[in-house]
């Protein structure tokens, strides 16, 4: 049997916060031509090292020196990827995938191999690579799916071709909800979908604070299940949904989390929905400054009239939904996990929570 590559916990933890896929779009803002040849050396390490630092994620001297030829292979994988698009950034990794390496290899001996009942479980096993099957739907004791993921896939360069229509077409509703959009937090790099996000300023319609809000995550559908079918919340979902979140101060790192989270489902090739958690050792730890917030949920919008929001938007015959952007504490999550989004729901009525971020608020459970 040919094992499949053995991740460390450091290394599976940069892999799932996405940081390969941020710092090649920081190398290429500064080196914006990349050869197909390009390969990562001991600078480039050493630049990976010090934008680790300004993320606050450190590099474990127990796993720096042993993990570089795995650093070297995912943030090649992902500037090739932004550079000269999806198909040369995975062959970048199947080439270093040693079942794929092991495959290839038996190719010429594979009447042979089946000739020698001895050898015919390493055939079976190394082409078992290429038949993974679907896991059984996990739930947890509330009811709520759990989605495990693997890895990124990457995401791709270049336009949708609804962007510019539709785009003019979503700032149209987000100015005359929300008022002109003060300023906007662009995606350098033509990425697919082009995700950006818009500052509102206070002021319009009596609103007193800022208004955050996705402006592209819904230019390209979700990777729904074929079997979770649309319905209104909280028991379906959408497959095209843009992020909304309120603030009284628009700090960067909210901008940055919510671009990020924005992306999560079209890089992993999954979907979000009301109802569901992502948990901050993905994102950033603590989040946003406060010490016991460090989940995020995505539910409807309590705020009017952002609340009708939902039927405003139609691109390629679908509704476009809105997700409000709201961090739980763990033991608010494990309350959804065990009693359903209902439960938590009804707590937030009881408490009176507020649609305006509170870095400060202590846990309601």
């Amino acid at each position: 049997m040919v094992p499949a590559r053995l991740l460390d916990p450091w290394a599976t933890f940069l892999s799932q916060r996405g940081v390969f896929t941020t710092f090649a779009s920081d190398y290429l803002t500064l080196h914006s031509r990349v050869d197909p040849s390009f390969e990562p050396d001991s600078k480039v390490l050493e630049n990976f090292r010090e934008f680790l630092t300004r993320a606050r994620i450190r590099a474990p001297e127990e796993y720096w020196p042993r993990d570089q030829d795995y650093l070297k292979l995912r943030i090649k994988a992902e500037i090739i990827t932004l550079a000269h698009g999806l198909d040369a950034g995975n062959e970048v990794e199947v080439r270093s995938d040693p079942q794929v390496q092991r495959a290839a290899s038996l190719f010429p001996k594979i009447p042979s191999l089946l000739a020698a009942p001895e050898e015919r479980s390493i055939v079976r096993s190394v082409f078992s690579w290429f038949r993974k099957k679907k896991s059984a739907r996990e739930t947890s004791p509330g009811g709520s799916a759990i989605l495990r993921h693997e890895s990124p896939s990457g995401p791709q360069i270049g336009l949708t071709k609804e962007r510019v229509q539709f785009a003019e077409a979503r700032e149209s509703v987000y100015e005359r909800f929300f008022g002109k959009a003060a300023r906007v937090f662009h995606e350098v790099i033509p990425l697919i979908p082009h995700i950006d996000v818009y500052t509102h300023d206070p002021g319009h319609d009596g609103r007193n604070f800022y208004t955050l809000v996705t402006g592209g995550m819904s230019d390209l559908e979700m990777t729904v299940p074929v079997d979770v079918a649309r319905k209104r919340w909280p028991e379906g979902a959408s497959r095209r949904v843009e992020l909304i979140f309120y603030c009284s101060e628009p700090k960067e790192e909210y901008l940055k989390t919510i671009k990020w989270l924005a992306r999560f489902p079209h890089d992993w090739k999954t979907w979000i929905g009301p109802g569901h958690t992502i948990p901050t050792e993905n994102i950033s730890a603590p989040l946003w400054g406060s010490p016991v917030l460090d989940t995020i949920l995505f539910m409807p919008t309590i705020v009017k009239p952002d609340n009708t929001l939902s039927g405003e938007l139609t691109l390629a015959g679908e509704p476009v939904d809105f997700l409000w952007v709201v961090p739980l504490t763990t033991p608010e999550c494990n309350l959804k996990l065990e009693k359903g989004f209902n439960a938590i729901l009804e707590l937030f009525s009881q408490r009176r929570h507020p649609h305006v971020f509170d870095p400060n608020r202590k846990s309601y459970v």
